[in-house]
């Protein structure tokens, strides 16, 4: 969300030149943990609800939280000359047979696997996708073992394992598809079958009554800053509650 959110308050700011944004990025749960210490925020913008309801539970909310934003999960996989992996293996899969195909070779052993850790909303995505990978009989709890004893990090955040892959340290890792979005040059995306991916819900909420913090949720949920977050790769927010669990 680093650079579409800094896009969203520079039009903002564009529009409300007397009006100071200031934006901190960090891992949803390093926010979270942040908030209910007592550090100073207008509002809070979470890759999941676990964390946004940890914050409303604890009544720091002063809005109902609301969805902004949905994403996917996507393998982005190291391209480069010193990646294990044939690059054929990141393109998008076009039957099931393909996409066997492509994770037996990453679950072959020597391959490097990067995941986020099981407490922060990546991590817990990708466990729920590795969950319905297993319950897939084409696919299998075996073929999900063989891949985890592959994982040679567990990453604090999703940049982590972005920056891991890119630099060639991992030969793959389980990612948001806006972050697949930018462009590497040794980098490649394997996308994941509908039967297996998993939904992220973006929510935000405001923590005070500034008139500040309303007006900007207000701007991220406009069609000025929904162009915004889809030209990142976001996709649209969900209305429905099914989305908040």
């Amino acid at each position: 969300m680093t650079n579409s959110f800094n896009d969203i308050a520079r039009e903002y700011r564009r529009q409300n030149p007397d009006t100071e944004v200031i934006l901190n990025f960090d891992g949803s749960q390093r926010l979270r943990t942040q908030i209910e210490h007592g550090a100073t925020a207008d509002l809070f913008a979470s890759a999941d609800w676990d964390q946004m309801r940890a914050v409303e539970d604890l009544e720091l909310t002063s809005s109902p939280p609301v969805n902004f934003a949905s994403n996917n999960l996507v393998i982005l996989g190291y391209d480069g000359p010193r990646g294990n992996l044939e690059t054929t293996l990141f393109n998008p899969a076009t039957s099931p047979s393909a996409f066997r195909w492509k994770m037996d070779a990453l679950a072959t052993p020597g391959t490097k696997i990067v995941v986020g850790q099981p407490e922060v909303p990546i991590g817990r995505y990708t466990e729920r996708m590795l969950g319905k990978m297993a319950a897939q009989p084409d696919l299998g709890q075996d073929l999900v073992e063989d891949l985890m004893a592959n994982v040679v990090s567990r990453e604090a955040s999703v940049n982590g394992i972005v920056q891991k892959v890119k630099l060639g340290e991992a030969d793959a890792g389980v990612v948001y598809s806006s972050d697949a979005s930018v462009e590497f040059a040794e980098a490649g995306v394997l996308e994941l079958p509908d039967s297996i991916n998993v939904t992220a819900h973006y929510p935000v909420a405001a923590l005070t009554s500034a008139e500040g913090a309303t007006k900007f949720v207000d701007f991220v949920l406009s069609d000025e800053g929904q162009r915004v977050l889809q030209s990142y790769g976001f996709g649209p927010p969900s209305a429905t509650m099914e989305a908040n669990r």
